[in-house]
């Protein structure tokens, strides 16, 4: 199974997490690790969302992570990319 991490725990990557749980393949082909954001408080006061796993530019991948770059500011989607 892979794992879907999301770049970004603002707004944008909420709703990309709330897309991923309708999705097909979802529970099946692939779950949702949790989100990469330099904000490790960024979910602070949202229930209901995988945690925080770490920061884009420093996350060491594992061979099973899938990505999802929610982030609205393309110089910093460039960076993540």
């Amino acid at each position: 199974m892979k794992h879907l991490v999301i770049i970004g725990a603002g707004g944008y990557g909420r709703e990309m997490y709330g897309a991923a749980l309708g999705s097909v393949g979802y529970g099946t082909e692939f779950d949702v690790r949790g989100y990469l954001d330099a904000r490790a408080d960024a979910l602070d006061g949202f229930a209901g969302y995988p945690p925080v796993i770490g920061d884009p530019l420093t996350y060491v991948p594992d061979a099973d992570d899938v990505f999802i770059t929610a982030l609205g500011d393309i110089a910093s989607r460039r960076r993540c990319v």
